[in-house]
C-alpha cells in the first residue's frame, strides 16, 4: 500500500500550515476501507473444421459490490497484496464482503467481454458466438481505498474525496465507483436498522 494513515496525516498538516488553520485536524475524517473484486481468467476455444482450433486467453475484473467490469492484464499474485490485513483490520480498516457471489461475477463478466470493443480485432475473437468461453482461475481481492471527509471551514460544508491507496490516484472512475459502492453499503445497513 502505497498511501498511508502518516501521509494523510502531513498533508492535512501541511494544508493547515499554509492555510494558517490551527486546528485543521478537526475539519478531515479519514478512514481505510477494502473494497472487494473478482480478478478471472477466461479461455476462450473457437473450433474450425478444417483448420485448428484457436484458443486465447483473457483477464477481467469484476466488482464484487456492484458488479462493474474492467479489463485487467494479469490474474494479480498473492505478492501483489497485502499477505495478512489482519493489522490493517486492528487499525481500523473495514473490509466489504461480496454482496455479489462469483457466479453472477463470471456472467457480468463473460457478457461483458463479448461486448466489449466491438471494432477492435483483437477483441473480435470474443464477439463471435461460437466461441465458448470457460473460467480458468480467479481470485478475490481487497484493493484499499481512503475515504476522507472534509469540512470546509468557511461554511461548514462537507466535501468527500477518495484516494486509491495502491496508486495514489484522488478521485477518478475507481474512486466513483467505489462511492457507488459505499452508499450501497451504508443503505443496506441503514434499511437493516429499520
Amino acid at each position: 500500500m502505497r498511501i498511508t494513515a502518516d501521509q494523510i496525516r502531513n498533508q492535512i498538516s501541511e494544508a493547515g500550515v499554509k492555510k494558517s488553520i490551527k486546528q485543521i485536524e478537526n475539519l478531515f475524517c479519514y478512514q481505510l476501507y477494502y473494497y472487494p473484486f473478482y480478478v478471472m481468467r477466461a479461455k476462450g476455444a473457437l473450433e474450425r473444421r478444417l483448420l485448428h482450433a484457436l484458443y486465447k486467453e483473457a483477464f477481467f475484473s469484476v466488482d464484487a459490490i456492484k458488479g462493474y467490469y474492467a479489463k485487467a492484464k494479469v490474474l494479480p499474485t498473492a505478492e501483489y497484496f497485502d499477505q495478512d490485513i489482519s493489522e490493517r483490520l486492528a487499525g481500523g480498516a473495514i473490509i466489504f464482503d461480496p454482496i455479489i457471489e462469483i457466479e453472477e461475477a463470471w456472467e457480468r463478466g463473460v457478457s461483458n467481454l463479448r461486448r466489449s470493443n466491438a471494432l477492435s480485432f483483437s477483441s473480435a475473437f470474443w464477439i463471435r458466438r461460437q466461441v465458448k468461453i470457460t473460467p480458468t482461475e480467479s481470485a478475490l481481492i481487497y484493493k484499499p481505498y481512503w475515504r476522507v471527509e472534509i469540512t470546509s471551514p468557511e461554511d461548514g460544508k462537507k466535501y468527500i474525496r477518495v484516494i486509491d491507496a495502491t496508486s495514489g490516484e484522488v478521485g477518478g472512475q475507481n474512486a466513483y465507483r467505489f462511492l457507488e459502492g459505499y452508499n450501497l453499503i451504508k443503505n443496506r445497513r441503514m434499511m437493516d436498522h429499520v
